[in-house]
Order: structure tokens, then C-alpha cells, then sequence
């Protein structure tokens, strides 16, 4: 069993841009916390969290493994957090994923050569792998998704997609619990709580001002009606 510890960065020095819980963290806590793993949250966008107040919370859970998101308003923003984190947590793991990582590929370590993995497009199988590998369960080149710096030379594992999204459990809502009505939504609507449900992966289309065809392809996986009606109930009823 290991502790996994994902960050959600800042990604505007005035503004809050995290408007919605982060589906992706939460769809990959569900499938860890199902494979046995304990997992903690740090959302230091909602919560204004400097990288001195997370290396603090760090320093509190002591996970095994850091995950990190990233979009592409983050960027800017990732070295002031990644080069204390580094430098006060130096034997754990850190690993890079989001739609940025997904988007640049293998040049995410031309940007931040001191990272050594980042997973690409969907994470919740490949982070369960990636533990599996720490743990000397598997070899790295089986992790799903993986790509990773080594001898020098940068390494690109299978990817794999998930086609049955309704097999994954529901998003792990406990993850922001404590503070679910910060969740705005975008503005103008700014009603507390508001949550963004994800019932679709990918898109048939091609806009170019759009990452999806880079990050999904063409193909689009749907959950089912059930499933949907399933987590708006929850919602309902857990948070109103």
C-alpha cells in the first residue's frame, strides 16, 4: 500500500482558475484508493497555497509518490513549487501529467529537465502501474502511458486507452469535501458549489484553437445514462 500526494499549482498569481473540482485527480484517486492505495489532495490554486505551504503539507503526509497536474496557465508557474519540492523532497517521486503534458509529449522535459516521468492522456490505469513498478512488482517499460528520462535517452511506454469509461468507479469526491463550495464555476455564473461532471472522453472534431484531437484523437468513449444519473444523485444529496 503507498500514499500518493497529487498538487494542483496556481495558475495566476491574483485569480483562482481551478472554477471545478479536478475530475481527472479525482477519477485516479477512486481507481488508486480501489487498488489499496491512500491518497491526499493539496489544491493549491483554490486554497492560495505557496510552495512553502505545500512542502509543509508534504512534510505532514509523507507520501510515496507526488503527482502533479498541469495545464497550460500553470506552467508558468510549476518551477517556483517543483525546485523547492525537489530540493526538500529529494528521495521521493515525482510525476508530471495533465492536458499541457499530454499536449507537448516528450518535450515536457526540455521545459523542466530535473523531472524524470510524466504520464500522457489518461491517468488512472497508468498511475496504479507506475506504483506497481516502485514497488518492484513490474518492470518500467510495462507502465502504461509512461514516458521517462533514462541512461540519458527519453523513453515512450505503450499507450493505451481506456474504452469502457463506466468501469472506472466514480470520481472521489472526499478529495475536496472540506472545501467543495470554493468551486464556483465560471464566472458569470459563480454559484457555490458547482461541479463539472465528465460524461464523454475525446470529441470527433478538429478546431484548432482546441487540444482535444491532440490529447483524444477522434475517437469519443461515452459513460452510461445510469452512471451519470448515479453521481448527480450523489452530488445531490452529499453537497446539495
Amino acid at each position: 500500500m503507498s500514499l500518493v500526494t497529487f498538487i494542483n499549482i496556481k495558475g495566476h498569481s491574483e485569480y483562482v482558475l481551478t472554477v471545478f473540482p479536478p475530475v481527472g485527480i479525482m477519477s485516479m484517486s477512486a481507481v488508486l484508493k480501489s487498488k489499496g492505495h491512500n491518497v491526499t489532495f493539496i489544491d493549491a490554486d483554490t486554497d492560495r497555497f505557496t510552495p512553502e505551504k505545500v512542502c509543509g503539507l508534504l512534510n505532514e503526509y509523507s507520501p510515496d509518490l507526488i503527482g502533479i497536474t498541469l495545464n497550460v496557465s500553470q506552467v508558468f508557474f510549476l518551477d517556483k513549487y517543483l525546485s523547492l519540492i525537489q530540493k526538500k523532497f529529494q528521495k521521493t517521486k515525482i510525476i508530471l501529467g495533465g492536458p499541457y503534458v499530454t499536449a507537448v509529449g516528450h518535450k515536457i522535459f526540455d521545459d523542466f529537465p530535473n523531472i524524470e516521468y510524466a504520464i500522457v492522456h489518461e491517468g488512472e490505469y497508468a498511475i496504479v502501474d507506475f506504483l506497481n513498478y516502485l514497488n518492484g512488482n513490474i518492470s518500467i517499460n510495462e507502465v502504461r502511458n509512461l514516458i521517462y528520462k533514462s541512461g540519458g535517452n527519453i523513453h515512450k511506454n505503450h499507450y493505451e486507452r481506456i474504452e469502457k469509461i463506466d468501469s472506472l468507479p466514480m470520481a472521489d469526491y472526499s478529495l475536496v469535501a472540506d472545501k467543495i463550495d470554493k468551486y464556483t464555476g465560471a464566472y458569470p455564473s459563480m454559484a457555490s458549489p458547482s461541479v463539472a461532471i465528465m460524461c464523454t472522453r475525446g470529441c470527433p472534431y478538429k478546431c484548432t484553437f482546441c487540444s482535444s484531437p491532440v490529447t483524444w484523437g477522434s475517437k469519443v468513449t461515452f459513460r452510461s445514462v445510469n452512471s451519470v444519473i448515479r453521481e448527480i444523485l450523489y452530488l445531490k444529496e452529499n453537497f446539495d
